[in-house]
């Protein structure tokens, strides 16, 4: 069971980075619990599924994204799972190019038999904390 969990976590992460790089809200109101947190850094928490979309949405007015996110480690047990990831966020605007590295931490939800984003923690890495290519696998 934790094998197909685990896909399932996977293909869940892949959507949500198919939402931010889309700007896709509507994904995202698929991808998330109704009671989540969003906890950006250098921002306040986000409480409940409107304040989390409200939350990205602000993001995606910095500009068009390219998120690039590396899975660390996924551990399951029963209805709740984390996941340790890093990413690499690009944002273009107007001919500007920002290239960043995170680190986060997500911890879901399963939701009859479905995988939800029930609280999401990440923070800028300074350069000399980035990942390198070669740290990536």
């Amino acid at each position: 069971m934790d094998k197909i969990d685990k896909q399932k976590i996977i293909e869940l992460l892949e959507s949500y980075k198919t939402a931010l790089n889309t700007g896709n809200t509507k994904m995202l109101e698929q991808l998330f619990c109704k009671d989540s947190l969003f906890m950006p850094s250098e921002t306040m928490t986000a409480i409940g599924l409107q304040n989390v979309l409200s939350a990205h949405e602000a993001i995606f007015l910095k500009g068009n994204l390219k998120v690039d996110i590396y899975i660390e480690d996924i551990e399951i047990d029963h209805d709740f799972a984390f996941a340790v990831t890093n990413s690499v966020i690009t944002v273009s605007n107007t001919g500007l190019v920002n290239t960043e590295d995170y680190r986060e931490l997500f911890v879901f939800e399963k939701i009859y038999d479905e995988w939800k984003i029930a609280r999401f923690m990440f923070n800028k890495l300074n350069a000399e904390n980035s990942i390198s290519e070669f740290d990536r696998n």
